[in-house]
């Protein structure tokens, strides 16, 4: 995809986005295809940010344009709002962060890809897969598991002991009594 003909097309369909999200203060292209678009606020909407994707883009794969929303009057764009409530924000991250480190690996480009893969493993298991059971615990090794929920096991080890087992990310799902 020839990426100046992408943003061209983006931003003459810019008044019809405007009408779906208000008014854009900035805009930024991600990568080839993928734009970071923030709105000013109408009232309503107070800074909102969002990634919008053109369909035929590379960069992306198909698995994660399927979590886009279409756009009314913008056909051939996905729109990804940055909220916590529909939790896309980290698919279209990776995804560009893989393309970014396609171009030009270095560690630091791994290691950030890596903790956005685990952060997405909280919010979106069925694109990030769910948080692995521990190997080895300060009980031994783990010998057997339950899952209770993404990132949480019960689980016995070779000691033999029983232990409840959190992956870090999700401590904040219990109460901080328990921490």
């Amino acid at each position: 995809m020839d990426a100046g003909k992408g943003f061209e097309d983006f931003m003459e369909r810019r008044e019809a986005l405007e009408a779906e999200i208000g008014e854009v203060r900035n805009t930024e292209e991600e990568c080839p295809g993928v734009w970071y678009v923030c709105t000013g606020g109408d009232g309503e909407r107070n800074g909102t940010e969002f990634y919008v994707v053109d369909r035929d883009a590379d960069a992306i794969p198909n698995e994660a344009k399927a979590y886009g929303g279409e756009i009314p009057d913008c056909p051939g764009y996905l729109l990804y709002p940055m909220d916590a409530q529909r939790q896309t924000r980290k698919i279209i991250q990776y995804e560009i962060m893989r393309y970014r480190m396609r171009e030009s690996a270095s560690d630091a480009d791994r290691e950030t890809l890596r903790e956005t893969a685990l952060d997405g493993m909280e919010e979106r298991p069925e694109y990030f897969g769910t948080f692995p059971p521990p190997t080895l615990t300060p009980y031994g090794h783990t010998a057997r598991y339950k899952v209770l929920m993404n990132g949480v096991f019960w689980i016995q080890t070779d000691a033999p002991a029983t232990a409840l087992a959190v992956a870090y990310p999700i401590w904040g799902v219990f109460p901080k009594s328990m921490e």
